[in-house]
């Protein structure tokens, strides 16, 4: 959280894209001086491509939560930081037209997220 803090003042919506059954409860009342950290569960089975309806509520909230205040920030994980993130991320950027493609949303994601390119390797 101290980096959180440090370098986004704690306006940060963690999104959470493991389908573990077990969700941190710590995690969910974490205090925080301002209480800004929000957190979100968006569950994708890993090494599976996940459900549309699922990819499209994560891209739909990611929007409106960075829409509400230009200082707002989000962070988003599973596992390893590259199937379901990737997944999510891309399909971030081409919901909100950042990219013209699925392979450029790909290229775009890898190249951020890896020194080597290869982020996102399963095409889901």
């Amino acid at each position: 959280m101290a980096y959180f803090e440090k370098y986004h003042s704690l306006k940060i919506k963690i999104y959470n894209m493991c389908n573990d059954k077990f969700v941190d409860v710590n995690m969910l009342s974490m205090d925080t001086r301002d209480r800004s950290v929000q957190f979100a569960y968006f569950p994708m089975m890993d090494h599976n491509p996940g459900p549309l309806p699922l990819i499209f509520k994560f891209s739909i909230d990611a929007i409106l939560f960075l829409a509400a205040d230009p200082h707002n920030t989000i962070a988003v994980h599973c596992k390893a930081g590259k199937g379901r993130t990737g997944l999510a991320i891309c399909s971030y950027f081409i919901f909100t037209e950042a990219v013209d493609s699925a392979v450029n949303a790909v290229k775009l994601f890898n190249s951020r997220r890896t020194t080597n390119g290869k982020g996102l390797g399963i095409a889901s």
